[in-house]
């Protein structure tokens, strides 16, 4: 598999996606995935428990299952998104989703301008900067900077074709959404989910970034700032996409050669 066409074509003809609560698996993996990178201590087996079972795990924060639940909720939202053969991004839209994923953690900010919501998916107005100490652009660019954005994604998506050309599409988005980060908070969450929403509609299967390699995620982003080029972070997420659908496709072409081969995973 030398294309990630070859790779996706491969997956599609396995008849994994048709495999009992196989996507419910791949959304479940994909928001504790997502969750973890922005400071959520559940486990995954405490996320299937929660969405499955509504259990609320013990002796964790309450606020980690309220970002997890709600999480999981901005991803269903983005799966129905996604099936509009003619979807088009705008700001609400955009707003919707954040607004989902923020639902029940956010709260109002006051600032000179005014106040503004997380919970309902509001762009800042103030500045901000990040935990490494890196500031974004001021709130006054941010509503400019998100217009160019909707208007890219909207005049490209109709026209892409391969896989490749989908994946650096999304991987764009993903890339410029971080970087406006036009949210107060949940921009990493809402950036990841615009990213997936664009690969769904396009009928590719969704990227799942492995928690554990956040500092390669962050590094691939400040590269590609430096660069003033996608080329880096689209790497690392294709790089990360093949990874994971390949180990995917393997475990599910051994499911029926006995021992303890098979899917790695369990939905009660």
């Amino acid at each position: 598999m030398n294309t990630l066409k070859e790779l996706i074509d491969k997956c599609n003809a396995s008849g994994m996606f048709e495999t009992v609560d196989y996507n419910k698996f791949n959304d479940l993996l994909m928001i504790h995935s997502s969750s973890v990178m922005e400071g959520s201590t559940l486990s995954f087996h405490d996320t299937e428990m929660l969405i499955t079972q509504n259990i609320t795990p013990e002796g964790k924060p309450l606020e980690h299952s309220l970002m997890t639940s709600d999480h999981y909720a901005a991803l269903l939202k983005v799966n129905e998104l996604a099936r509009d053969t003619k979807l088009k991004f705008s700001h609400a839209l955009i707003k919707d989703i954040a607004a989902a994923v923020m639902r029940r953690t956010g709260d109002k900010v006051n600032t000179p301008l005014g106040t503004y919501d997380k919970a309902l998916g509001e762009y800042r107005l103030n500045n901000v900067r990040s935990t490494g100490g890196h500031y974004y652009i001021n709130y006054d660019k941010v509503q400019v900077r998100m217009d160019k954005l909707i208007q890219t994604v909207n005049e490209t998506l109709p026209k892409v074709q391969t896989p490749d050309d989908v994946f650096a599409l999304a991987s764009y988005a993903h890339l410029e959404f971080l970087t406006i980060h036009p949210l107060g908070d949940g921009n990493g969450r809402t950036a990841r989910l615009l990213n997936n929403l664009i690969l769904l509609n396009k009928k590719m299967p969704t990227l799942v970034i492995d928690a554990a390699k956040k500092g390669k995620y962050i590094e691939a982003i400040k590269i590609s700032r430096e660069q003033e080029t996608i080329d880096a972070f689209n790497d690392f997420l294709k790089a990360e996409y093949v990874e994971y659908w390949k180990k995917e496709l393997s475990s599910y072409q051994k499911k029926d050669s006995g021992g303890n081969q098979g899917f790695m995973f369990t939905l009660l």
